[in-house]
Order: C-alpha cells, then sequence, then structure tokens
C-alpha cells in the first residue's frame, strides 16, 4: 500500500500516523514523499519494530524539509503548479514498486493521485485531512461561486444556511481561498478536486462522526458514498512512535514541571500561519500585562529577528518561556497547561479536546475560522479575534478572562465531556476503529480475490484481527 501525503505539517504527520495504524495489521505501507521532507523525515523517524514502513522519494522543484511554511504559501499557483508536476515521476515509481501496491492512500489536495491509481487499476483511496464540516464547504464550491458567496467583497457577517449539513454561519467563516478572486487555475483546481471527490471508493477523514453527524450524514448522501468515513484523531495518543520533522526543545518539559496545576498559557500557531510583526509586538505586549504564565512556541524566531521585540522573553522570566517549537502533544498532556492560544488548525482542535485542554482561537488561513466556530458551537473554547490588528489592551482583557474568567468552569465541564468521546472512538468497538478495521478487511478481501484493487491475485498483507 502507498500512502502519498499533501507536503504540508498538519496533512504528513496524521498520515504517518495512518501508516503506522495500518502496518500494525501486516500491511506493507511506503510513504512516499516529496525529496527534501525525505531526506529530513529519513534522518528523525525509525520504522516500530514489527511494522514494515517504507520511505520512498520523488523529487520536487521546491525546497520545503519542514513541509510548506508561510513563505512558500506566499505564490500558492506556483506551488500547486510544482506538485502537479510530480504526476509522471510518481506513477513510474508506484509502477516500479515490488512487491505491486494494492492501493494508494492519496491525500485530497494531491488531486492528481485519483487519475494515476485509476490508470493503474487500483481502487480510489482519498484521505481527507481535516473536518467534515470543511470537506461539504470545499465539495459545493461552485454552489458558493453561484451563489455569489465565493468572492472578494464579501459582506463578512452574511449568513449563509444552504450548505448540507452545516448550521448557519457567517461569510466570515469560509476558508481563506474564498476571499480572493476565485477564478483561473485556482478555481480549477478547488472545483475539480470536488467532482473528483465523487471517484473514490473510499474517503477516510481526519475526525470523529460523533462530533459532526450532520456533516458526515451530507457528505454520504452527497458522493452516495457510505465510505465516506471518519479515522481520527490521528495521532499518537498513547504508546505509538512520535515523530516530528523540527527539533522539538525538551527544556521547556522541565521548565512546566515548576509550574502550578492547570496555570499556564501555551501559546502556538503552527507551521503556516505569519502574523504581521506589529501584531506579534501587540500579542507580547499584552501577554506580558497580563502576568499569566506562558509557553510560547515560535517557529518564526520572533524574539531574535525583532528590535520591538528584544527583550521580551528576557523580561517574561520566570513567568513565561519562549521557544522556536515545542513537542506539543506532551505540552497538551501536562498537568501545568490550564488553556490553548491557537490558530485552530484542525490537529491543534483535536488534539486539545483529547487532552481536555480548552481553546482561545484566533484563526489566520484555511478553513481555520470554520474550526474555531466550531469550538464556539461544542462550548470548548472562546475566539479571541478574527483579525490580525488587535491591540494589546484588547489581548490582555481577553487572556485574563479566559484563564480567569467564570465562564472556564462550563467551558472545562464541556471539554470534559468530548475527551470522554474522542479517546473512545479509536477504542476497541469505537467509530474510528470500526471504520479503519473495515476499510483493512476490504482491502484485504478484495485483494485475496483478484478484485481491481490491483493488478495481481497479491494481497497487502496477512491481516491481524485488529486496526489498533
Amino acid at each position: 500500500m502507498v500512502v502519498l501525503p499533501y507536503p504540508a505539517l498538519g496533512h504528513l504527520l496524521p498520515l504517518i500516523h495512518l501508516a503506522t495504524k495500518l502496518a500494525t495489521t501486516g500491511i506493507i505501507v511506503t510513504l512516499l514523499n516529496v525529496n527534501s521532507i525525505h531526506e529530513n523525515l529519513s534522518r528523525q523517524w525509525r520504522c516500530p519494530d514489527g511494522m514494515d514502513i517504507r520511505l520512498e522519494q520523488v523529487h520536487c522543484d521546491i525546497f520545503i524539509p519542514y513541509g510548506i511554511d508561510a513563505k512558500a504559501l506566499k505564490d500558492t499557483d506556483g506551488l500547486l503548479e510544482s506538485l502537479e508536476r510530480l504526476q509522471a515521476p510518481v506513477e513510474e515509481l508506484v509502477r516500479e514498486m515490488q512487491p505491486p501496491p494494492c492501493c494508494i492512500i492519496s491525500d485530497y489536495f494531491m488531486r492528481w493521485a485519483v487519475g494515476i491509481t485509476k490508470k493503474l487499476g487500483l481502487k480510489v483511496v482519498t484521505f481527507w485531512p481535516g473536518n467534515a464540516a470543511w470537506s461539504s464547504i470545499h465539495h459545493h464550491t461552485q454552489m458558493l461561486v453561484s451563489s455569489g458567496d465565493a468572492n472578494l467583497g464579501l459582506d463578512e457577517n452574511k449568513l449563509i444556511r444552504y450548505v448540507p449539513g452545516l448550521d448557519a454561519f457567517k461569510c466570515r467563516h469560509l476558508p481563506s481561498y474564498f476571499r480572493r478572486k476565485l477564478v483561473g487555475f485556482i478555481l480549477e483546481f478547488f472545483s475539480v478536486s470536488a467532482d473528483r471527490m465523487k471517484d473514490a471508493d473510499w474517503i477516510l477523514v481526519n475526525s470523529i462522526s460523533e462530533l459532526e453527524t450532520h456533516a458526515f450524514d451530507a457528505m454520504q448522501g452527497a458522493l452516495a458514498n457510505k465510505n465516506f468515513v471518519s479515522v481520527g484523531p490521528l495521532f499518537p495518543c498513547h504508546t505509538s512512535p512520535r515523530v516530528s520533522l523540527r527539533d522539538e526543545k525538551s527544556e521547556c518539559l522541565e521548565w512546566l514541571h515548576t509550574q502550578a496545576t492547570s496555570s499556564v498559557l501555551y501559546i502556538s500557531f503552527g507551521s503556516l500561519c505569519l502574523f504581521p510583526e506589529r501584531q506579534i509586538v501587540e500579542l507580547a505586549a499584552g501577554l506580558e500585562a497580563s502576568k499569566q504564565p506562558f509557553l510560547w512556541a515560535d517557529v518564526r524566531h520572533e524574539f531574535v529577528s525583532s528590535e520591538a521585540l528584544r527583550g521580551f522573553a528576557e523580561r517574561s522570566r520566570p513567568r513565561g518561556m519562549v521557544v522556536s517549537w515545542a513537542p506539543q502533544l506532551q505540552v497538551l498532556a501536562h498537568h501545568s497547561i490550564a488553556g490553548f492560544l491557537s490558530h485552530c488548525g484542525w490537529n491543534s482542535v483535536l488534539e486539545s479536546i483529547f487532552y481536555g485542554v480548552p481553546l482561545l482561537g484566533w484563526p489566520c488561513h484555511t478553513e481555520q475560522s470554520m474550526n474555531c466556530k466550531l469550538v464556539e458551537d461544542w462550548k470548548i473554547g472562546r475566539r479571541l479575534s478574527d483579525d490580525q490588528d488587535v491591540a494589546r489592551g484588547r489581548v490582555e482583557e481577553v487572556i485574563r478572562d479566559f484563564l480567569e474568567g467564570q465562564g472556564m468552569g462550563e467551558i472545562r465541564a464541556r471539554m470534559a465531556a468530548l475527551r470522554s468521546t474522542v479517546r473512545s472512538t479509536t477504542d476497541q468497538g469505537g467509530t474510528s476503529h470500526g471504520n479503519l478495521k473495515r476499510f483493512v478487511d476490504a482491502v484485504n478481501v478484495s485483494a485475496i480475490a483478484g478484485t481491481t484493487w490491483h493488478g495481481t491475485s497479491r494481497p497487502c498483507g496477512s491481516p491481524k484481527n485488529d486496526a489498533t
């Protein structure tokens, strides 16, 4: 089986964990990445004992060893076109693999992989990296375009009531790519991608169906496909091996050991968010004025490069700590963490729920504003702002109220309930566990029967009893 990720950290890491889950069933899994990520991953990660997970690479003309970053996103058209050029070398590599793969699991945003898969006579398995709500919005791009709600100059407060499976939401909660003019290559990319989802025999969704019942029902109906299924959350929840493309600073864990229980605000905006320097300055000033303990993971090294921020990290000690990156799962699991100021990337939302940490959302791009709306709807957190122009006084006020306000008791209680739901779904008998087992069984049964999962009678592997 081949796993083909989209080369961004939030897409890659869940697929690595999915590959690990599949390999526990006896399936041989090949992770196929662009060369710069492959080289970095090969240094950072080792295959767990008893599994056969192979790393392969294909040359790409963009250098992204840590995955797509904010710099690469500045030229979205060029980035997508570079990824389109991977089609021929990926096809050639897959054709030469031994043993021949029984299927390809490709990230939805590697849209051309569907054509390769069908050309090789394999059934189409698509990985959707976000929640079902985003998939419904994305799948109905043409509906939004036809209604005039997907273009520049949107009335951000206008309510959209017609997207299947979703309650009414404001235009401001649409993915950020709807805020640019959808024409040419970008419109074609999203529209064709939406159409190609209909070609998939299985769509594996990094979400939990119990959290999004209506959205899952709507997508299964829209696609006439009951195999649009939840398999999330996809991260190393318990004893599974952790993997990172960056140097995670373990000294921050030692610092957390010195902090009181439920006292620290963890701050991270992921690897793609690019706040302007003036906003980082206002955030730092508001945080400093709030006098709340904090751990801030800042991948851009703002506190080294910015004159305006010089001295902030030193002044904040010992109450606060700034690192370039942090082992997020271990941080969220720590008893000292009281809340998470986040961009509301979907992986971060799932991880926060799993560890029961309330969220303070500050969405930046793509579907993050919709993710933040779900956080608000589920009553497990709040929204700091939709804008990147928030004064330090407002930052101080919101952080204080978030950590010390009376409403935190209700948020924590609701988070505890969802935490139980999310944790149970990957256990024996849970929905995501059952969906993944059903997928593995279908792959192996089809392979053994010599059906169109592949061109030979070779099965993917010898299935064990569980997809754990």
